[in-house]
């Protein structure tokens, strides 16, 4: 794929880039972070279903509790699908776009190989670094729309109808 990373296609950007979304994977999780966010959701997830608990009469208390539920894990799984696509996709258009503005990467190649790399080895090198870059690009991108969603989102919480009686955090388990 080292044709890809050099703009083979005349720097027009049409190339489609060797996507490996393999590489992506394995960060090691770490249980302090698992602890972290487990509190963190239920600090967040405890008080909202509280409030949709509360919105309803005591006799629907059941249903709306499985409702909320419901709704909570879907839009949960729908959220982090749109997320990775659009990550997924944000990725191959940065390496696509990268790989066109690389005006010197033959140079940067015969630099690789004059201190000592094989040509194979230089063009994969050349290749990660592109892919590194488009991967990080993409994140912070990706990062950034989350945020936003996260604003807009905490700002609808006042478009929330009033509770009509007290809100009992233990009313729906």
């Amino acid at each position: 794929f080292w044709h890809w990373a050099l703009g083979a296609d005349g720097g027009h950007g049409h190339a489609q880039p060797p996507f490996r979304s393999s590489r992506l994977i394995g960060a090691e999780r770490q249980p302090t972070s698992d602890c972290r966010q487990s509190l963190q959701q239920s600090l967040f997830f405890v008080p909202i279903t509280g409030l949709a608990i509360a919105t309803v009469n005591p006799d629907e208390t059941a249903n709306a509790a499985g409702m909320s539920n419901f709704l909570r894990t879907l839009a949960g799984a729908f959220a982090t699908s749109l997320v990775q696509t659009r990550w997924a996709n944000a990725t191959r258009e940065n390496q696509t776009e990268l790989a066109g503005a690389m005006h010197q990467g033959q140079s940067t190649l015969d630099g690789m190989i004059a201190g000592g790399a094989s040509p194979e080895s230089a063009r994969v090198m050349l290749t990660n670094i592109v892919e590194g870059q488009s991967v990080m690009l993409a994140t912070l991108n990706t990062f950034a729309a989350i945020v936003m969603c996260f604003a807009v989102a905490a700002a609808l919480i006042w478009l929330a109808p009033k509770p009509k009686g007290p809100i009992d955090t233990n009313a729906g388990h």
